[in-house]
């Protein structure tokens, strides 16, 4: 009787305790991260049922991030993150959605922000050399080293094929495993490369934004396996060139300038000769005026000195002809 009345009470719980959903969005690999300086880390970016950018911000000077942004363009694809210890410090790492990061069923835009925490520490000192003995001591000591120097190999993962690998907004042509191809438009002056290792513990360069020149472009992605190992992939963009319209001299024909007649024409009317007859007339007339007046003025003043002369004369007294 009481089993049954548990498991009545525990067919209700699951009845009505609602199920849990999973939200669209995205996660890091890790979130805690110990390094030396020099050395880089790779943190995958996973994605739920989200599409769209996400941008990668580091603060602090002990460290560096690449690429500043990833573009996730298929639901559920992943992108690599780059981290590199510059030296000895802290510093902090954050992922957060855009404006344009969005669930890729409802559309609704996601806003979600997911932080690395990075420390950077100094490389411990080696260890002193241990003091020199016996060849015998050596040899069994050299054999044990390599001993333990192969199983750690062993333990190193090989693994250096890649998880993903795209071209924001744009689809790579598959020639085999390690070529691929891209044609894009003149106007496309640069593309973003994203790629991610399946291993996390292996390292992927190459990526990020590039410029592009007209032509081929030949890019090359490398994965360094934890053992050391590299897988290299080529990837050849090819942006198109510029169209230039053909433009066809024109040789105009060569015309003649007229000359300019620098002597200036005179053209003398009637009406002008009159106009200059007039004007010389009255001149002439002001001057016979001005003479004829002179003349009178001249005759005037003598005679009254032939008058003056007379009346001076004295009394009785007469000229040569006795008058």
């Amino acid at each position: 009787m009481k089993k049954r009345l548990v498991l009545f009470i525990s067919l209700l719980l699951v009845a009505f305790v609602p199920l849990k959903v999973f939200a669209a969005g995205f996660s890091l690999s890790s979130t805690n991260i110990t390094m030396y300086p020099g050395e880089t880390k790779t943190i995958t970016i996973n994605t739920s049922g989200a599409v769209g950018r996400l941008n990668i911000s580091a603060s602090g000077g002990a460290i560096t991030a690449s690429p500043g942004s990833v573009f996730i363009q298929n639901p559920g694809n992943s992108a690599s993150l780059t981290i590199k210890g510059n030296s000895v410090g802290t510093g902090n790492v954050t992922v957060s959605a855009s404006g344009s990061f969005a669930n890729f069923e409802t559309e609704e835009i996601i806003s979600q922000s997911l932080t690395v925490y990075v420390n950077v520490i100094a490389k411990p000192d080696p260890t002193p050399s241990t003091p020199s003995t016996p060849s015998n001591n050596n040899n069994n000591n050299n054999n044990n080293s390599n001993n333990n120097n192969n199983k750690q190999e062993e333990k190193k993962s090989s693994d250096s094929t890649l998880k993903s690998l795209n071209v924001e907004g744009y689809n790579l042509v598959r020639v085999d495993d390690n070529n691929y191809t891209l044609s894009v438009r003149n106007e496309i002056s640069s593309i973003n490369i994203n790629a991610a290792a399946n291993d996390l513990k292996a390292k992927v360069e190459g990526t990020g934004l590039y410029e592009l020149v007209e032509g081929e472009n030949p890019i090359t992605i490398t994965v360094t396996a934890e053992n050391g190992s590299k897988n290299v992939i080529n990837i050849v963009i090819t942006r198109e060139l510029k169209e230039e319209k053909e433009i066809i001299p024109v040789n105009p024909e060569k015309k003649e300038t007229p000359k300019k007649d620098t002597k200036k024409k005179i053209n003398i009317t009637l009406k002008d000769y009159l106009l200059f007859g007039s004007l010389l007339l009255n001149v002439l007339l002001i001057v016979a005026i001005i003479l004829i007046n002179i003349k009178y003025r001249a005759l005037k003043e003598a005679s009254k000195n032939m008058v003056y002369d007379s009346k001076d004369l004295p009394f009785g007294f007469l000229n040569e002809n006795g008058k």
